[in-house]
């Protein structure tokens, strides 16, 4: 599937007081993170498996803070 957030198009992407980047969810991938929302719901885990690079890795941080997964 790939990336589902990307840096803003416009202006820095990056709070410069903080330093947090400001992440925003790809409109083409909307419905996959809400098809992914609506699966997880009463679920007490939550596996994200990856490739074995770091942009895999990437990715699963990425659906994790899309999906509001803590841990």
């Amino acid at each position: 599937m790939g990336h589902v957030r990307d840096l803003p198009s416009k202006g820095m992407g990056v709070d410069l007081k903080t330093f947090q980047p400001g992440l925003r969810s790809l409109e083409s991938r909307s419905k996959v993170i809400g098809e992914l929302k609506k699966t997880r719901q009463g679920k007490r885990q939550n596996l994200l498996a990856t490739d074995l690079d770091r942009e895999g890795g990437a990715i699963a941080w990425h659906l994790k803070e899309a999906l509001g997964i803590s841990g």
